[in-house]
């Protein structure tokens, strides 16, 4: 039984506290998380498409909590008194701010989560385990936060861009995969689960292209492992 945890848009940060609130309920033998490079940013804002939760990164660990977001009226009444030329100024720094430094504090934090994901599966009984594919269709491998997250959280990891740069179809719609990336995806993570001994031997029925189940627990079906 597979049960598909995904939110379109999520950081590994919201990944961690929608996992801390499902697992329990769910009691999982394999927690599979799923990384891309595009989501490394999510991580240290806390504001993408909508006010999100942030953690903080003290003395080079995880704070134990996020900083919760306001209610939304509260952030309307902040908004309507806060200086535009202020928000300008915030703006103009942060483009004009060392990329590189911007880049150490999402490495640093996204191995951070995900290390406080794989402790949050194991507590619960559970094997963690990562896979990563790429986020364009440039077909780039992970890359280094991923084999650092990898490393320092001691799981089993796949990349599974290798898998996709045989495919004579395009895998992609705009920045997304189609239904061929989704597949393709879901076929080398299932074979490599097999591999490592995750899970129980999968059989050819039980294996849909996509990794469909029929359990949903964030209110939206959404393809993909």
């Amino acid at each position: 039984r597979f049960v598909n945890a995904g939110v379109p848009g999520f950081g590994h940060d919201q990944m961690l506290l929608h996992l801390d609130k499902i697992i329990d309920d769910v009691q999982p033998d394999v927690v599979l998380v799923g990384f891309l490079a595009i989501d490394m940013p999510r991580n240290t804002a806390s504001f993408t498409q909508w006010a999100k939760p942030l953690f903080r990164m003290e003395n080079g660990e995880l704070s134990a909590d996020p900083v919760l977001p306001p209610d939304p009226d509260t952030l309307v009444r902040r908004h309507r008194w806060r200086p535009r030329l202020l928000d300008f100024s915030l703006i103009v720094a942060e483009h004009f701010a060392p990329a590189d430094s911007a880049m150490r504090h999402q490495h640093e934090m996204t191995v951070a989560l995900l290390h406080r994901i794989a402790q949050r599966a194991r507590d619960s009984g559970a094997k963690p385990a990562f896979f990563a594919g790429p986020e364009s269709p440039a077909l780039e491998p992970a890359g280094h936060s991923f084999e650092a997250a990898c490393q320092r959280a001691q799981v089993p990891c796949t990349d599974a861009t290798a898998s996709m740069t045989t495919s004579p179809d395009p895998l992609f719609a705009d920045t997304h995969w189609n239904a061929n990336g989704h597949a393709l995806v879901a076929q080398h993570v299932a074979n490599w689960l097999e591999a490592e001994d995750l899970v129980a031997e999968f059989r050819a029925e039980s294996r849909p292209a996509g990794f469909d189940t029929d359990d949903q627990v964030n209110g939206e079906k959404t393809p993909g492992p």
